[in-house]
């Protein structure tokens, strides 16, 4: 596990270094979080 950890972390070193790869990223996760917190308040009604 640690070592998938690790690995994660140089991956997301190099892809940091990347603007277009940072933008693409903040976008991603973005996306993601809207998913979730429309999934949370679907559950609650």
């Amino acid at each position: 596990m640690a070592l998938v950890v690790t690995a994660s972390l140089g991956v997301a070193q190099q892809i940091l270094k990347s603007q277009l790869a940072r933008e693409i990223l903040f976008k991603t996760l973005k996306v993601v979080v809207v998913i979730m917190i429309d999934e949370v308040l679907r559950k609650k009604r």
